[in-house]
This record gives C-alpha cells, sequence and structure tokens, in this order.
C-alpha cells in the first residue's frame, strides 16, 4: 500500500496465453455488457473455495449410490417428457 502512496505503480502480472485471451475477450464486448463482465469477474476475484461438510459429503454418498453410471441425453428427456426443443 505504502508503494501506491508514494506514487508508484503496482508491478503488472505476467501476460500469460490466459490473460491475453481474456483481455480480447473484454476488448471484443459492447460497452453496454461491460457492467455485466465487471460484476462477474469481481465475483470470480473474491470467490472463497469452502471444503465439503458433513452434509455435502452425505448428499454425493448418495448420489453415488443412486446414479447406475447411465446418461439420458438430453434428446431423450425432452422426447420422454413429450417437450419440443
Amino acid at each position: 500500500m505504502r508503494e501506491l502512496e508514494k506514487g508508484r505503480r503496482k508491478p503488472r502480472p505476467a501476460q500469460t496465453a490466459k490473460r491475453r485471451a481474456a483481455v480480447r475477450l473484454i476488448y471484443s464486448m459492447p460497452e453496454s455488457r461491460l457492467p455485466y463482465v465487471i460484476g462477474l469477474l469481481k465475483n470470480v476475484k473474491n470467490y472463497v473455495e469452502v471444503p465439503p461438510d458433513a452434509w455435502d459429503i452425505s448428499l454425493l454418498a448418495e448420489a453415488k449410490k443412486e446414479n447406475d453410471g447411465s446418461a439420458v441425453s438430453l434428446d431423450q428427456l425432452a422426447e420422454e417428457l413429450n417437450i419440443a426443443l
């Protein structure tokens, strides 16, 4: 913080390929969408991963027990539910 008070800038992070790709995407967006992107980036920056608690672990175990490994495509599900996609 003292460096900023003295008028010095924080060092910029290394320009990785992923960082450059993110910047290119931001520059390609219309100005009207930037508030949404800024909000999203702030939320991602402040994200704190919380380890699963006992309740989460019990739900995961239950899901693994009930899942037989089969999958249903979206088209199959829509047909079963009589929904037109």
